[in-house]
C-alpha cells in the first residue's frame, strides 16, 4: 500500500455507481502523474486529497496503475505546507500564494476549523477585503459540508447522493433533503432498496420511531408482500407478522395517520394497498371504461365489413403464398367484433392465429378508418416478443412498450400524464404478461386511443408483477371477448398442441407413448440425464449460431441443484460453444465469444429490455476501459464491461422469461431430485413451458412429477380489479 498527496488531473472515465479511471498528479510534482481506479467518482478536480492505494499491474496495457483504497480530504491535514497549496489553488479566485501564507501565519494550526470558528478575524489579515474573506468562507464551509466523507463514513449508498448532487447543484438544499425530507425524495426517484434508504435517514437523525419512517417502514413491508404474492392488496394480520420495532400494535398503526393523508397506502374493507397498486386498479377501470363508452363507433353494413375481410384475405393470399387464403369463422367473428367494439379481448393458445390476426385489424383499421402506422402501435410487454410478430408480418412497425413510453429506468417513463403521446389506436400481444403498473403507465401516457386490443392465451402464466390484468379483465364479462379454439399448427405430424390441451383440461389421462413429435424421458442417473440432454441439444441444434435464438431452447423453472439454470447453462457452454478463447468472468461463470445472452434489466438508452435474447460478438480491451460488442435481434450493440452484471448465458431460460417466445425445438427439464419442483411448476406453468415449442418437445422429466405439476393450479391472485370495473 502506498500513499500519495495531490489532485485530480483528468477523468479517463466514471460511472453513475461511483466507480472512475483517473489521472492523478502529485502536489509536490505536478508533472508526475499516476493512473488510478477504483470508487472515486466523487473526487473533485483541484481539491487536494492523500489517497492510500495498492499498486497493480495492467497486463493488457503494459502498465503500472494504483487501485484506490482510503481517501482523506485537505481538511484531516495537519501540514501548513499543504494548507497553502490548498488556499491558493484554482478554489480560491483571487486569493494567491501569499494571502495564503498570511492565513496559515495567523492561525498557525489547524487552519480549516479555525477559519469556520473565526471567520470576522479573516478581516484582520495582512491584504485580506470583505470578498476575499466569503471567497475563503464560503469554500472552505462547503468543503465542510462535503456529504461524501459522511456517506463513506457510515457506509451510505454513494449513488444517493450521486443523485441529489446531479439533481440540485446547491449544499443548502441537498443538506436540506438530507436532514429532514430524505424519505419523500427517495420515495418520488424510486431509489432502494429501502434499508439503504433507511441508513441514509438515520445517519442524518431521522426520528426512529417518529410516524414518517414507520410509514415509509411499512409501505415498504407491504410493497414486499405484494411482490412476492403478486395480489394487489394485503392484510393487516399479515403486516404484523413482518413488523419488528419496539411498539404496540396500536401505536404502530396510530403513526400510519401519516401514510394515509400523503396516500402512501390505502386502507379499504379491512385490505391495505400501496399506493401504486390501488390508484392502478382504479385507473385501469376507469381509463377502459371511458376508451368503451366513446362515441366514436360507426354503423357500418355487414356486406361492407365482409367485404373488406375478402380483400384482406386476397393481400394475404399473395403476401403468405397461399393459394385462396381463408380466416376461419373465428378470426372472422374477431375481425367484426374490432369493428363494433371499442375496446377487444382476444384469448387463444398457441397456432389459433392470433399473430395473422394482428395483421388483420392493423390492415381492416387502415382500410376502413383511413389510417396510417402513425395512428396506431402494435405493442408486446417484452422484446422477443415483439420481434417475433415482425418475424410473421415484416411489414409491422412493433415496440416493447418500454421502448414506446421511453422508459429511463427507476419507474420512470419520458412519455407520461404530462407529456403524452397521440395514437387512436393500441394493439397488445402477449397481454397475459401485461402487468397492472405498466398497462397503467400505458394508459396515462396515451391520449385520444379510440380502440384498444388485448391478445393473449388466458391459460398462460400472468404478469410477474401485481395483478392479474389479462383474466380480470376478460372474468369482468364487461369488455367484449373473443376465443380462438381451431389450432392452425394441428396437423398429422404436430401433437404439441393435444399435450397442451390434456395438461390444462384432462390430466390423468396422458398418453405419454403415443405422441409423434413430443419425446419423454426419465432416468435416475444423473450422468445418464446429462447426456440425453447433449444428445437432444446437438440433434435439434441449428448449424448456424444465430439460428438457434428461435431453433432451440433448454427450458427449466429452477435456477439452483444439478438439473438448475446455473449448472444447465455452463453444462451447455462446454458443448454448444466450443470456442477456446475464454474472454471474461462474473462469478462462477464464463463468458465466451458467440455465447447465447439475456439481457435481465430494462434500458431505453440502449433500447435493451429485460429478456432480449442476442449473443456476445467480442470483447475488447483499450486505453481506456473494456467493451463488450453483442449481436441482439441483428443489432450490434456495445457496452461498457460493467454492464456484464445485466448479463446471463441462455442455454438455458426459466419459463417465466421464455413466455411471449416460440422456438421450434424445446428441451423442458423438470428436477424430480428438487423438492420444491412440484410445490412450484403448477398446470399453467407447465402448459406455458410446453407451448413455446412449435416442432419438437421433448420432456426430461420423472412421469409422476410431471402429472402432479399438471394437476396443481396454484390460487388465483387476490385483486379488486373486477371490483373495480363494476363499481365505476
Amino acid at each position: 500500500m502506498k500513499t500519495f498527496k495531490g489532485k485530480i488531473y483528468k477523468f479517463i472515465y466514471f460511472s453513475e455507481t461511483g466507480y472512475g479511471v483517473a489521472l492523478f498528479s502529485f502536489l509536490d510534482n505536478p508533472k508526475k502523474i499516476i493512473k488510478i481506479v477504483g470508487d472515486i467518482a466523487h473526487m473533485k478536480k483541484d481539491y487536494i486529497y492523500e489517497i492510500e492505494a495498492e499498486q497493480f499491474e495492467d497486463k493488457i496495457r503494459k502498465e503500472i496503475n494504483y487501485k484506490v483504497n482510503l481517501i482523506k480530504n485537505i481538511k484531516d491535514f495537519d501540514d501548513n505546507e499543504t494548507v497553502i497549496k490548498y488556499l491558493s489553488s484554482p478554489l480560491f479566485p483571487t486569493i494567491g500564494k501569499k494571502l495564503a501564507e498570511n492565513i496559515v501565519n495567523y492561525f498557525e494550526k489547524d487552519i480549516i476549523n479555525n477559519i469556520l470558528k473565526n471567520k470576522n478575524d479573516l478581516l484582520n489579515i495582512k491584504n485580506m477585503t470583505n470578498v476575499k474573506a466569503e471567497i475563503i468562507y464560503n469554500t472552505v464551509l462547503e468543503l465542510k459540508n462535503n456529504f461524501i466523507d459522511i456517506f463513506i463514513t457510515k457506509k451510505l449508498k454513494k449513488e444517493f447522493l450521486y443523485k441529489l448532487t446531479k439533481d440540485f447543484n446547491d449544499n443548502k438544499i441537498i443538506e436540506d433533503i438530507l436532514n429532514n425530507n430524505f424519505y419523500n425524495y427517495a420515495f418520488e426517484n424510486n431509489l432502494g432498496p429501502f434499508e439503504e434508504v433507511d441508513k441514509v435517514a438515520l445517519a442524518f437523525n431521522a426520528d426512529e420511531l417518529g410516524e414518517v419512517r414507520i410509514s415509509f417502514l411499512v409501505y415498504n413491508i407491504v410493497k414486499e408482500i405484494l411482490y412476492q404474492t403478486k395480489n394487489t392488496y394485503t392484510d393487516i394480520d399479515t403486516v404484523k407478522k413482518k413488523i419488528n420495532l419496539n411498539l404496540t400494535y396500536n401505536e404502530v398503526f396510530n403513526k400510519l395517520l401519516y401514510a394515509k393523508k400523503e396516500k402512501l397506502l390505502y386502507f379499504k374493507d379491512k385490505k391495505i394497498y400501496t399506493k401504486e397498486s390501488y390508484e392502478d386498479e382504479v385507473f385501469i377501470s376507469k381509463k377502459l371504461i371511458e376508451i368503451k363508452n366513446k362515441n366514436n363507433l360507426q354503423n357500418f353494413e355487414e356486406a361492407f365489413i365482409d367485404e373488406k375481410i375478402k380483400l384482406i384475405e386476397d393481400e394475404f393470399s399473395k403476401s403468405k403464398k397461399i393459394d385462396n387464403f381463408k380466416f376461419n369463422k373465428e378470426q372472422i367473428n374477431s375481425l367484426k367484433s374490432f369493428v363494433h367494439n371499442n375496446v377487444l379481448i382476444i384469448t387463444g393458445g398457441p397456432g389459433t392465429g392470433k399473430t395473422t390476426l394482428i395483421n388483420a385489424i392493423v390492415r381492416l383499421y387502415e382500410i376502413i378508418y383511413n389510417k396510417n402506422e402513425d395512428d396506431y402501435s402494435i405493442l408486446a410487454p417484452t422484446g422477443r416478443a415483439a420481434s417475433r410478430i415482425k418475424e410473421d408480418f415484416d411489414n409491422l412497425k412493433t415496440s416493447t412498450i418500454h421502448r414506446l413510453l421511453k422508459y429511463s429506468g427507476n419507474d420512470f417513463y419520458e412519455i407520461n400524464k404530462n407529456n403524452m403521446l397521440r395514437k387512436n389506436m393500441i394493439v397488445i400481444d402477449e397481454s397475459s404478461i401485461l402487468g397492472n403498473h405498466l398497462f397503467s403507465n400505458l394508459l396515462s401516457g396515451i391520449c385520444d386511443i379510440e380502440k384498444l386490443v388485448l391478445i393473449g392465451d388466458i391459460n398462460q402464466l400472468p404478469s410477474v408483477d401485481y395483478g392479474n390484468l389479462y383474466e380480470d379483465l376478460i372474468n369482468s364479462e364487461f369488455f367484449k371477448t373473443e376465443y380462438l379454439i381451431l389450432n392452425n399448427r394441428q396437423s398429422e405430424e404436430n401433437d404439441i398442441p393435444i399435450l397442451a390441451n390434456q395438461i390444462w383440461s384432462n390430466s390423468n389421462n396422458i398418453q405419454f407413448d403415443n405422441f409423434k413429435n413430443i419425446t419423454f424421458y426419465h432416468n435416475d442417473n444423473i450422468d445418464e440425464v446429462f447426456d440425453k440432454i447433449k444428445y437432444y441439444y446437438n440433434k435439434y441444434s441449428p448449424l448456424e449460431i444465430k439460428d438457434s435464438i428461435n431453433g432451440i431452447q433448454v427450458i427449466a423453472p429452477m435456477y439452483k441443484n444439478m438439473l438448475g439454470l446455473e449448472n444447465l447453462n455452463n453444462y451447455l457452454q462446454g458443448f454448444a460453444n466450443l470456442n477456446p478463447s475464454i474472454k471474461l468472468k462474473k462469478g462462477s461463470v464464463v463468458y465466451k465469444e458467440n455465447d447465447k445472452v439475456i439481457f435481465n434489466e430494462n434500458n431505453i438508452k440502449l433500447l435493451l429490455f429485460n429478456g432480449d435474447v442476442g449473443f456476445i460478438k467480442k470483447y475488447v480491451k483499450n486505453d481506456e476501459e473494456s467493451k463488450i460488442y453483442l449481436d441482439f435481434y441483428s443489432r450490434n450493440i456495445e457496452l461498457p464491461i460493467e454492464y456484464l452484471k445485466n448479463i446471463d448465458l441462455n442455454y438455458a431460460c426459466s419459463i417465466h422469461k421464455t413466455q411471449g417466445s416460440e422456438y421450434e425445438n424445446v428441451i423442458l427439464i423438470l428436477d424430480n431430485t428438487n423438492s420444491y419442483t412440484s410445490r412450484f411448476v403448477d398446470k399453467r406453468m407447465l402448459y406455458t413451458a410446453i407451448t413455446r415449442a412449435k416442432k419438437n418437445l421433448v420432456i426430461i422429466s420423472d412421469k409422476n412429477l410431471l402429472l402432479k405439476c399438471a394437476n396443481y393450479l396454484s390460487p388465483s391472485r387476490k385483486t379488486t380489479l373486477i371490483e373495480c370495473i363494476k363499481n365505476n
